[in-house]
C-alpha cells in the first residue's frame, strides 16, 4: 500500500477524535430548532400549514407548533389580501365610472337632459343624481296650490319611434307624508305635436301614467309598465317626470330608476338606466380571473347604439388594462384555497360600492 493512502487513514480519524474532544459536534441544539422554526415558517406561507417535521442538515427536526408565532405572519397575509381585494375592487368602480362618464351622463349630478319643459304655480323644482341613493333620479319640486299646478321635467332628448310590443317601464319611490299629490308619473312628447297624455296609457294596476294619484305607495318603490301598442309608430322627442298638485307643498324626494323601454327581453332604450353600467361582469357572481382570461374584448365602443354585449366587451377591455390579463393566483388561509370573486350589484345602481369582491 502507498504511504499517502497510509497518512490519511490515520490523520482523519485523529483530527475526528481531536475534534471531538475539544466539544466540537456541530450547530447548538438551540439554533438547529431556530433554523428549523424558519423553515416551518416558510412552508407556512407557501402552504397555509405548519409541517410536523422539518429536515436541517440532514437532521429531521420535530416542530411544535405552539412555538411558533403565526401572529406577524397572519397579520402581513391579512393585509395583503386586503391590499389584492381593494386594487381589484377599484379597479372594477373604476370601469363603472368610466362607463358612466363616457355614456351615460357629463357628471354624477347632471342628467343627459335637464330642462323644465312646462310648468304652472310651481316656484322650485329640480331633477338631479343622487350618489347616495346608487345613482336613482331624484325629482324635487315646489308647488304653491290655489289652481291647477305642475311641473313637467325633461330628462331625456332624442328620437325613438316606438314599435309594437314596446313597454315603458320603471320604478318610483313616493316618501310618506305629503300632502295629497299626483306625483311619481310620466309624459311623453311627440314628433307629430301630440303628448302621451292625450292617449290612455295605463300602468298595470289602472294608474294613469301622468296624473294618477300614487299615495296608496308611498313610503316604497312601487315597479310600473306600460304598454304601448295604442302609440306604436309615434315617434318620442321628449321624456318628462312629472309632480301635479292642486295644494301647496314641497314635493321633495320622489326617487326613479330603471327607466326603460323594453320588447319581450330586450332593452330598446335607456332613458334613465344605469344598470348598463355592470355589463361587463358576466354573471350575478363569478370568479375574478375569469373576467381577465376569458372571453372577448373590443377597445371602443358607440354608446348610442351599444348593446349589452359591447358593454361588456368594451368594460372587459377597460378591466383587463387596470388588472392585466394574468390570472388572479388564490391565496391560501389557514390550509385552504381560496380565490377572489366578485358579486355583481342589482340592477339600476350605480358605481358607488365597495363590497363587491370576497374570497371563497
Amino acid at each position: 500500500m502507498p504511504l499517502v493512502v497510509v497518512v490519511i487513514f490515520t490523520v482523519i480519524p485523529a483530527i475526528i477524535a481531536a475534534a471531538m474532544g475539544a466539544g466540537i459536534t456541530g450547530l447548538p441544539e438551540i439554533d438547529y430548532r431556530a433554523k428549523a422554526r424558519e423553515k416551518a415558517l416558510s412552508v407556512y406561507q407557501e402552504t397555509g400549514s405548519i409541517p410536523s417535521t422539518v429536515s436541517f442538515l440532514g437532521r429531521d427536526i420535530n416542530i411544535n407548533s405552539n412555538e411558533i408565532d403565526l401572529s406577524e405572519i397572519k397579520k402581513a397575509n391579512y393585509q395583503d389580501v386586503l391590499y389584492k381585494k381593494s386594487t381589484i375592487e377599484q379597479a372594477i368602480v373604476n370601469v363603472c365610472i368610466t362607463l358612466y362618464k363616457e355614456c351615460g351622463r357629463e357628471s354624477r349630478t347632471t342628467p343627459v337632459y335637464n330642462s323644465v319643459r312646462y310648468s304652472d304655480l310651481a316656484s322650485d323644482y329640480s331633477v338631479a343624481v343622487v350618489p347616495e341613493k346608487n345613482g336613482y333620479l331624484s325629482f324635487n319640486s315646489a308647488i304653491s296650490g290655489g289652481g291647477d299646478g305642475y311641473v313637467y321635467y325633461g330628462i331625456w332628448s332624442g328620437l325613438y319611434t316606438i314599435q309594437p310590443g314596446d313597454k315603458l317601464v320603471y320604478d318610483v319611490y313616493i316618501p310618506s307624508g305629503l300632502q295629497e299629490y299626483t306625483v311619481g308619473g310620466f309624459e311623453m312628447d311627440f314628433s307629430d305635436s301630440t303628448y302621451g297624455r292625450d292617449y290612455d296609457l295605463y300602468d298595470q294596476n289602472s294608474y294613469h301614467s301622468a296624473f294618477a294619484n300614487l299615495l296608496s305607495y308611498a313610503g316604497m318603490w312601487y315597479h310600473r309598465e306600460f304598454n304601448l301598442s295604442n302609440v306604436a309608430g309615434k315617434t318620442i322627442t321628449y321624456f318628462n317626470l312629472v309632480n301635479e298638485s292642486d295644494i301647496a307643498d314641497t314635493y321633495n324626494g320622489i326617487l326613479y330608476k330603471n327607466i326603460q323601454i323594453v320588447n319581450g327581453d330586450t332593452v330598446k332604450l335607456r332613458i334613465w338606466d344605469p344598470s348598463y353600467l355592470w355589463a361587463f361582469l358576466d354573471m350575478r357572481d363569478g370568479q375574478v380571473s375569469d373576467l381577465l382570461t376569458t372571453g372577448t374584448t373590443q377597445p371602443t365602443i358607440n354608446c348610442s347604439t351599444a348593446t349589452e354585449t359591447e358593454f361588456n366587451q368594451y368594460g372587459k377591455y377597460l378591466l383587463r388594462n387596470a388588472l392585466g390579463t394574468s390570472a388572479i393566483p388564490p391565496v391560501i388561509l389557514n390550509g385552504t384555497t381560496r380565490n377572489y370573486y366578485y358579486s355583481k350589484p342589482t340592477g339600476g345602481q350605480g358605481c358607488g360600492f365597495t363590497d363587491i369582491v370576497e374570497l371563497r
